[in-house]
């Protein structure tokens, strides 16, 4: 997958494949696969990111030695599991379908009045006239 820096699919699924160092010597390197758990394009770009950013912060330490070949790959591997299991949350909340940009307007614009109610009136916080003619004019309704 050209597309995708670091990123292959094997049968159906996509893996993130890459080379570090080992520390031994300059020449010396270790190759790291893992599988990013997903048959979509689009998951597979979010956690490869993710997975080649925690990678790149490991490489000072891959190079010192400070840092096993072994626990890198456990980092990296908890770094794609946790960025899965994020993106399984968004997509079961009802983020990033088609067709439903108009639903996530109206819920990030509700819970941005939230947000505001609490920041002004604390966690005790009620919905007066007011407040509802203000949110009835920023194109919430009852």
């Amino acid at each position: 997958m050209a597309a995708i820096q670091h990123v292959y699919k094997r049968g159906s699924v996509y893996w993130w494949r890459r080379r570090l160092p080992n520390g031994t010597t300059s020449c010396a390197l270790i190759r790291i696969e893992l599988s990013l758990n997903t048959k979509y394009l689009e998951p597979a770009k979010l956690i490869a990111s993710e997975v080649t950013l925690a990678s790149e912060r490991l490489l000072p330490d891959l190079r010192c030695n400070m840092i096993s070949a072994e626990d890198a790959k456990k980092i990296l591997i908890q770094v794609a599991t946790k960025h899965s299991f994020y993106l399984d949350s968004v997509i079961a909340a009802g983020g990033h379908r088609p067709g439903n940009a108009e639903r996530s307007r109206r819920s990030e614009l509700g819970t941005g009045w939230a947000f505001r109610l609490f920041a002004a009136q604390g966690p005790d916080a009620k919905v007066g006239p007011n407040e509802t003619r203000e949110m009835q004019a920023a194109g919430l309704d009852a």
